[in-house]
Order: C-alpha cells, then sequence, then structure tokens
C-alpha cells in the first residue's frame, strides 16, 4: 500500500494486539495451531504500521487485555514518536477530567497505564506521565 495508494485512505485496524493469538488450523488429517501474525491478513496489517498508505494513515486500537510489553512492541512497530508540547494546569486538569469520565482508562492512572494510552492514542505530554510519577 505504501506504493499503490494514489488517494488518501485511512487504515483503522482494531484489536491489533489478537495477531498474536493462536489459530487452529484444520487439515484433513490433523489440526495445529497457528500465530495470528503467520497469516497473511493480519501479516499484511502489521505491515501497513510500518509502511503507512502513500497518501493516508494507520490508525490501530489495542484489546483492553493488551500487555505493557507487547504495548511497547506495537509502539515501536509503528516506527514514530510524536512528541507533544507540555500542557498548562488547566489542560492537564481537562485531560484527566476527560480520562476519568470518557472511562478511556479503568485503571488508577498510572505511567503504565498511560504507556497504553500512547499506543492507541499516538502520545502522551511529558508532564502528564511525570505528573502521575510525583502521585
Amino acid at each position: 500500500m505504501h506504493y499503490t495508494t494514489d488517494v488518501p485512505c485511512l487504515l483503522a485496524v482494531d484489536n491489533l494486539n489478537c495477531v498474536d493469538q493462536s489459530t487452529e488450523y484444520l487439515h484433513p488429517t490433523h489440526y495445529t495451531n497457528l500465530r495470528g501474525r503467520d497469516l497473511a491478513a493480519p501479516y499484511l496489517l502489521l505491515q501497513s504500521l510500518r509502511r503507512p498508505p502513500r497518501y493516508g494513515a494507520t490508525i490501530a486500537a489495542l484489546t483492553s487485555n493488551a500487555t505493557m510489553r507487547s504495548v511497547d512492541d506495537y509502539v515501536f512497530l509503528a516506527g514514530f514518536n510524536h512528541q507533544v508540547c507540555g500542557y498548562s494546569s488547566r489542560e492537564m486538569q481537562c485531560a484527566l477530567e476527560h480520562y476519568s469520565i470518557s472511562r478511556a482508562i479503568h485503571l488508577p492512572l498510572t505511567v503504565p497505564t498511560l504507556r497504553a494510552v500512547e499506543a492507541t492514542t499516538g502520545s502522551v505530554p511529558a508532564d502528564l506521565r511525570s505528573w502521575c510519577e510525583m502521585y
């Protein structure tokens, strides 16, 4: 897709970390377990993170049971480090209220929880992370 898309496109992938789950492959004589990454469609979706469409973007969301280690793997796979400027105290308050009201974060607001948010949203402000470390 990196070379062939001439029109703007958005590729949205939900539950991306499910490609790490195994699936049963039924052969006429036996069945075996295959990793999702070994199948063609999930493999292509993962490649779209590394090489997004030429005139577009790829957005991926992870399931709530994604481990912190796998979140880091997906952030690395995406190949970007989007830096967000620090928040003012008012912006910080609004961000925390938004996370609470929208139930975007069900766990206590901690640095590992923010890593999960960062994997799905692209980035969180550095001072939000340092604020969590203080409290």
